[in-house]
């Protein structure tokens, strides 16, 4: 397969992907694991989300119902209030990997997790947004003595399947530098392209988005794989790309 059909191939690919996953995802929370492919592209996140659990000690199982659930109606009020804030309680990934439910959970202690959504602004990143979050729940007068509290913090962005397309096209330009580095006739085999899009955080605003793919290649009879090689063969120096809109600061 010469170099053109390879680029012609995986962009019609990617334009074949492009919607693929499931459409009942609209955030991703940002994972701390290192991605594992060359290939990747920089994002600047949408949200900080910080979730929220609400706990209360009555004894009665219907008591503590109640209970909780009057402080959910009154926090979902009071997040309304502040500008750009939002509960949200949809279909949340876990960088991608799995579907899990940041809704109505009343079981055992009547916990329920929310997650509450801030826009990352130009002038905030993680860090001043987490602060301005915990002196907001510390402030609030929950009803019925329920208490409060904020897990883990972290970067979240919307509906990262919409980069698909980009992050395909860099795959496809990798792919083809590496094959003409190791032999233009060497067999190239790309797999785990219908994997969802990552998301791992890289610092206090910016995430990485990636597919975590496989370029196998074949050069004389023998096998030469490696998960995302670079145009070098070189898996510790990962291809980072900005998005468009993105300025370059180096």
């Amino acid at each position: 397969m010469t170099t053109k059909k390879i680029m012609v191939w995986l962009l019609l690919f990617a334009g074949g992907l492009a919607h693929a996953g499931s459409s009942s995802v609209i955030v991703v929370i940002a994972s701390g694991e290192g991605s594992r492919v060359a290939a990747t592209m920089r994002q600047r996140a949408d949200f900080v989300a910080a979730p929220i659990s609400l706990r209360s000690n009555k004894s009665d199982p219907a008591e503590r119902f109640a209970a909780v659930a009057s402080a959910r109606s009154y926090l979902e009020s009071e997040v309304s209030k502040q500008k750009g804030w939002s509960i949200y309680e949809g279909s949340v990934s876990l960088s991608g990997r799995s579907n899990s439910r940041f809704g109505s959970s009343y079981g055992g202690q009547a916990q329920p997790d929310l997650t509450i959504l801030v826009p990352l602004t130009d002038a905030s990143d993680i860090f001043s947004i987490s602060a301005t979050v915990m002196r907001f729940i510390a402030q609030q007068s929950f009803p019925a003595k329920v208490e409060a509290s904020i897990g883990n913090v972290a970067l979240a962005i919307r509906e990262p399947q919409q980069y698909r397309p980009q992050l395909l096209k860099i795959i496809a330009e990798d792919a083809v530098r590496t094959r003409e580095t190791i032999a233009s006739s060497a067999r190239m085999r790309l797999e785990g392209l219908e994997g969802p899009v990552m998301v791992r955080q890289l610092n206090g605003h910016e995430v990485e988005l990636f597919i975590d793919y496989r370029l196998a290649i074949e050069k004389n009879n023998e096998p030469m794989s490696g998960r995302g090689l670079n145009g070098a063969g070189n898996r510790d120096k990962p291809i980072r790309h900005r998005a468009p809109s993105e300025p370059d600061n180096s």
